[in-house]
């Protein structure tokens, strides 16, 4: 307590002599957060933003702080003044947007963005905007980003989500490829953009997505998702083709041993060569790619799932500890996680997955973005969506 009292008072100099210096404001803050009361914490911030009013972060902090405590109203109302002190911020503008729509306040949040974008105009902005609008009138989020691509015509994410709102509404399949088209062109080396066109042309032909795929890794070479995209079309063509034949087919084979020869240190890539070895190697096929990645939380998890199909759980939830050690911010790890503890696990496991999952407020993975559209706005709790998340991994 000496200590943090003997830091408070350090601060409090400093601040005495550089009265504007945001860094240590900041700290102070900290330090109250952490150490002190919440009176304590709510004066700092006042008198930081006080002095700082051109900073960014310590209006956010303020605001974020004053809405953990339950002050909704508080905390729109620093945002409104942190928009006016610093109008041209698009952090400022999409933080005020984020809490109308933690409070379903949907035509706050569109209001605060027409503001926005006649203040910021930033391609954050208008992409916020066009994400937002979809919700409710996926015909005026079309619009929307054909305006704002107008202001930015090479940005891979509106062009994304053009085609993605294009695609979903009009249902003209024709009419999306050749936005896919241009939007590869002028995006050429987006790879998202060329992942999503490819899956498009799968619903056309195998042949079509696979040509694709190659002009993908000529424009953006040594790429593993590439890699791995044009590798799961042959699995999954040879599969419909094989029904119930467990074996991994040659061209896929081939094509693995391809990207492995450009990508040798992916552990994208290796994950997957360890889930297309047969059962008894995949053990041997683990201590290749732990060599050749040993701290890649892909090759990790691989490993733990080969602990897991062979009941060795305590072994695998080890390794499952150290890749999300690694990775917190991945939901596919603690969804395969929490699988392997509704399969083996107790009751006390499972909730200490989902308590240690919702303190980590996961928000990436290559599974969690295709299907993450199913369950946001439900408002479901973190166990549900990790019973979600569950049902749609696959093992490998």
């Amino acid at each position: 307590h000496n200590f943090v009292v003997c830091a408070r008072s350090i601060y409090e100099h400093a601040l005495g002599v550089f009265p504007n210096k945001k860094s240590l404001w900041l700290r102070l803050a900290f330090l109250e957060k952490e150490h002190g009361s919440k009176e304590g914490l709510k004066k700092v911030l006042k008198q930081a933003v006080e002095n700082c009013r051109g900073s960014k972060d310590v209006w956010l902090m303020a605001a974020k702080e004053t809405w953990m405590s339950g002050d909704v109203e508080g905390a729109k109302s620093i945002l409104l003044e942190a928009s006016n002190a610093i109008p041209k911020n698009e952090d400022i503008w999409l933080a005020t947007v984020k809490l109308a729509m933690e409070t379903d306040d949907f035509n706050e949040a569109r209001k605060i963005l027409t503001h926005a974008r006649e203040q910021a105009d930033t391609e954050k902005v208008w992409l916020r905007s066009v994400k937002i609008e979809a919700t409710r009138s996926p015909i005026s989020a079309i619009h929307l980003c054909d305006i704002a691509l107008k202001k930015y015509p090479q940005s891979p994410k509106l062009w994304l989500l053009k085609c993605k709102l294009e695609q979903t509404n009009t249902k003209d399949i024709n009419s999306a490829r050749d936005l896919y088209k241009k939007a590869t062109a002028l995006c050429s080396s987006c790879v998202e953009l060329w992942l999503a066109a490819a899956e498009l042309e799968k619903q056309v032909s195998i042949a079509q997505a696979r040509s694709l795929l190659e002009k993908a890794r000529l424009h953006v070479p040594n790429n593993p998702e590439l890699w791995l995209a044009a590798i799961e079309l042959e699995q999954s063509l040879f599969e419909a083709n094989n029904p119930g034949n467990n074996n991994f087919d040659k061209i896929s084979s081939s094509l693995l041993e391809r990207a492995l020869q450009e990508c040798p240190n992916s552990g994208l890539l290796w994950a997957k060569a360890i889930g297309m070895e047969n059962v008894s190697k995949r053990k041997a096929r683990c201590e290749v790619a732990v060599g050749k990645c040993d701290n890649d939380a892909e090759v990790l998890m691989s490993v733990s799932k080969v602990f897991w199909e062979n009941r060795k759980v305590k072994k695998a939830r080890n390794w499952m500890n150290r890749v999300i050690a690694m990775e917190k911010n991945v939901m596919d790890y603690w969804g395969y996680w929490y699988k392997m503890e509704m399969e083996y696990g107790s009751e006390a496991q499972r909730k200490k997955v989902v308590g240690l999952c919702e303190k980590a407020g996961p928000r990436e993975g290559r599974v969690w973005k295709k299907v993450k559209s199913e369950v946001v706005g439900k408002k479901l709790k973190m166990e549900e969506i990790l019973v979600f998340m569950a049902g749609k991994l696959e093992m490998w």
